[in-house]
C-alpha cells in the first residue's frame, strides 16, 4: 500500500529557514555601507548649507557669527539663513559637527565621514569645503590656513 501523507518533512522546513536566515543575513550586512554612506552624504550636504548661510550672513553684515567658544552643534541658528543648524545624523561620540574656535572673520565647522575608512573628515569654512584625512585645527581647516 502507498503512503498518501501529503506536506513537509521538519528536515525540508529547517532547511528552508536556515537558507533564508543566510540570505537575510547577507542583505542586512550589504546594507550597513549603504547606510554609513547615505549619512556621510547628508553630513557633506548639511555641511554645504551650513557654508552658505555663513557667506549670506557674511555679506549682509560683513561678519561670521562668533564661533570663538568651539565645540560640538556650538549654532542653532545662522541669521534668517538657517533657522535651525542641522546636527549629524548620529550626533554621538565622534560622529558631530565640530566648530572648531574662530573668530568674526574667519570660522571651520567639519565632520567625520563614517566611510570605508572613517578617517577622513570633511570641513567648511569661509575658504569654502574639502575634505582631508587630518584632524581640522584652526591653521589647517581641511587644507585651508584660515589665519593668514
Amino acid at each position: 500500500m502507498f503512503n498518501n501523507k501529503k506536506g513537509f518533512t521538519l528536515i525540508e522546513l529547517l532547511v528552508v529557514i536556515a537558507v533564508i536566515g543566510i540570505l537575510s543575513t547577507v542583505v542586512l550586512v550589504s546594507l550597513a555601507g549603504v547606510r554609513e554612506d547615505a549619512r556621510d552624504s547628508r553630513r557633506m550636504s548639511d555641511l554645504n548649507q551650513i557654508n552658505l548661510a555663513m557667506e549670506l550672513y557674511n555679506t549682509a553684515t560683513g561678519t561670521y557669527p562668533n564661533t570663538s567658544a568651539g565645540g560640538a552643534n556650538l549654532l542653532s541658528t545662522i541669521g534668517d539663513y538657517l533657522a535651525v543648524v542641522p546636527h549629524d545624523p548620529t550626533d554621538s561620540g565622534s560622529y558631530q559637527y565640530t566648530w572648531l574656535a574662530g573668530t568674526t572673520t574667519y570660522y571651520c565647522v567639519y565632520a567625520l565621514l563614517e566611510g570605508t575608512d572613517a578617517t577622513t573628515y570633511y570641513c567648511a569654512s569661509n575658504e569654502g569645503t574639502d575634505s582631508d584625512t587630518t584632524l581640522p585645527i584652526i591653521t589647517d581647516c581641511c587644507n585651508h590656513n584660515l589665519t593668514d
